[in-house]
């Protein structure tokens, strides 16, 4: 229900900092709880057994950095944009971030294991 309004508002007009700050800090925010939401269902399912037997752990620890990231990100930029406009940047750069730096854990944990 505040989705569509908080997508509403990047639609308005105003170009001043504290009005972008306003508008993409509360869009920022309501994507880093729902993303926080999302992790906190995947947590419960893995920790009751709820998930179908049929899904590889790995492919689901795959996607766990990636989603820090961009709650991450959403929520790092919420600040950023009360001084600059371009916080919007940080909900692209922290997943990709968050996705490399896992897929060279990942490489340098199977070098060392191998």
């Amino acid at each position: 229900m505040l989705n569509p309004f908080a997508t509403k508002l990047l639609t308005t007009e105003g170009d001043d900092t504290d009005t972008v700050g306003l508008r993409f800090g509360f869009y920022a925010l309501l994507q880093c709880l729902a993303h926080g939401s999302v992790i906190a269902m995947e947590r419960r399912m893995t920790s009751r057994h709820m998930r179908d037997p049929d899904i590889p752990a790995r492919l689901v620890a795959a996607g766990d950095p990636v989603l820090y990231g961009m709650m991450l990100g959403f929520g790092l930029s919420v600040p950023v944009f009360f001084l600059t406009t371009y916080g919007w940047i940080l909900w692209i750069v922290c997943p990709v971030a968050a996705g490399q730096l896992s897929r060279f854990r990942a490489g340098s944990a199977t070098t060392a294991d191998g």
